[in-house]
């Protein structure tokens, strides 16, 4: 083996114990060495000296720190920890408890990520220091009370100047239209569902894309439906599901129930209140048996109304006792100058009864 003038380490082909050279010019060959090297002088290798002085020598901080160029010594990253045997990463933290845990104590954000084509230099992904998640904005917003975790703002989004209202998880931002989308396969829904301590599932609110409805069910998804509305807004259906009615396009509102309410009649389908309405009585009351109160919640038979007085606006006078007309029929009109009062007492058969002053 040997060394040059400047003691630089020159191996020679026959003479380094312990290696293997791949042909016979000691200065362009391969040297495999198989043993140990020692170097007391300097080492270069293709042109580059190394040396023992800078970013060489013992590991700087404590174990597990990582390291980094310090003056040109090592020097231990006492905030940047590698876990080698969890395999985890630890930011201002020495005792990672996931793959890359970030912690900290001062207000500086602890995560940010960006890219150069997002609008605005606005980041991608933002987590301040007090646990508030911003997408597309650097600066999410919570309320007074810090109820808020995750604040959205869309792309090229413009900041409105608003907090979000008390213990608003969740706030949506743009400059446009901001929005909720539920994308599913044609024969699944897209559903909201509400749940308390009592239990997970209470009521859900999902659209049916085969029956093209929105549909508001109880604790039971796709069995307890209470109230449907067809997407092309001419069908509101109420009522619990096992009424045969259920789902159908039968009416602009239907209103259907085997159970629930109360009142003279069965239960009760329809009630219209109004606070001028005399005595706090219903301006329309329908009970399941079909009985309509007007200014009643009461009624006693078919059609009961709470007033002294009705009122057929339009006279009617039948051709003859024999003109087209229905049972239970009722009009007034006058015939050669004298009023009567017509009433059809079985199909197409009418009687009728002069009127006169008093």
């Amino acid at each position: 083996m040997g060394f040059g003038s400047g003691g630089g380490f020159t191996p020679s082909p026959n003479v380094v114990p312990g290696s293997t050279q791949t042909g016979t010019d000691k200065d362009t060959d391969v040297h495999q060495f198989t043993g140990s090297v020692d170097i007391t002088g300097s080492l270069e290798i293709n042109g580059v000296q190394i040396t023992t002085n800078g970013g060489g020598g013992t590991p700087g901080g404590s174990n597990s720190q990582v390291q980094y160029n310090d003056g040109g010594s090592f020097g231990g990253a006492s905030a940047l920890v590698y876990d080698d045997v969890n395999n985890r990463v630890g930011i201002g933290t020495g005792t990672p408890t996931a793959a890359l845990h970030v912690s900290s104590s001062t207000s500086e954000p602890l995560f940010r990520v960006d890219h150069s084509t997002q609008a605005g230099s606005q980041p991608i992904l933002y987590v301040t220091g007090s646990g508030l998640v911003g997408v597309g904005t650097d600066a999410p917003r919570t309320d007074s009370l810090d109820t808020n975790r995750l604040h959205i703002l869309g792309e090229s989004g413009a900041d409105q100047g608003q907090d979000p209202v008390f213990n608003t998880l969740l706030m949506l931002e743009n400059n446009d239209h901001a929005g909720i989308q539920f994308m599913t396969p044609i024969n699944k829904s897209g559903l909201i569902c509400w749940g308390d301590a009592d239990a997970a599932r209470v009521a859900h609110f999902y659209f049916d894309h085969t029956s093209n409805r929105f549909n508001f069910d109880g604790n039971a998804f796709g069995t307890t439906n209470v109230m449907s509305i067809r997407s092309a807004g001419d069908s509101v259906n109420i009522g619990s599901t096992d009424f045969d009615m259920d789902g159908s396009n039968e009416a602009c509102l239907h209103i259907s129930s085997s159970t629930g309410g109360t009142g003279v009649g069965g239960p009760v389908l329809l009630r219209l209140d109004h606070a001028d309405q005399p005595g706090a009585q219903p301006t329309l009351f329908v009970t399941g048996s079909g009985y309509v109160g007007i200014g009643a919640d009461d009624p006693a038979v078919a059609l009961d109304v709470n007033s002294d007085s009705m009122r057929i606006r339009t006279a009617k006078v039948p051709a003859s006792a024999g003109a087209t007309g229905d049972q239970g029929q009722i009009a007034w009109g006058t015939d050669g100058g004298t009023s009567y009062l017509y009433i059809c007492i079985a199909t197409n058969t009418w009687q009728r009864v002069a009127l006169s002053t008093w």
